[in-house]
């Protein structure tokens, strides 16, 4: 019962938050700022929460509460896409024709698998990838990962 009542408390909090990032999206307009993959990442994460619920057979008033909160985030997703829209828009790369509606869906998912897949990753950023020259100890400036420089020795 108690373990209960504490896992509606941190489902109310989490709750209170999305209504208004969905204020804040459906006002601004823009998907500018706004990350796609935390968003199904959280998904995914209130999904698990009800399965276990249903797994367990411990189900109560509890999965109401999942249930809300996953369809304030999916609120939320629609936002990000109506945006992503009207962003393309704003920028000039849409066309009325229907089909372009279905191609920056697409590119929305692709951008939430690359986003979540950038947020599981635990290895660090390859050191030649990274634009910003880096100086060594006589002051010469040395790209990051290349042939001679203080970096070498860890890849």
């Amino acid at each position: 019962m108690i373990a209960d009542l504490l896992e509606i408390g941190m489902l109310v909090c989490f709750m209170a938050a999305w209504p208004m990032s969905t204020v804040k999206l459906w006002r601004s307009r823009t998907a500018k700022g706004v990350s796609l993959g935390f968003m199904v990442v959280i998904e995914i994460g209130y999904a698990c929460g009800m399965a276990s619920k249903f797994a367990s057979g411990n189900v109560s008033y509890v999965i109401f509460f999942y249930a809300f909160n996953f369809s304030l985030v999916a609120l939320n997703i629609a936002l990000y896409l109506r945006n992503l829209r009207y962003d393309a828009e704003r920028e000039g790369r849409h066309s009325d024709r229907r089909g372009d509606r279905w191609i920056l869906r697409l590119i929305a998912i692709r951008y939430a698998f690359h986003e979540a897949g950038r947020l599981w990753s635990i290895r660090p950023r390859p050191p030649s990838l990274s634009p910003i020259p880096r100086n060594d100890q006589q002051g010469r400036g040395v790209e990051l990962g290349a042939r001679g420089g203080p970096l070498d020795a860890m890849y």
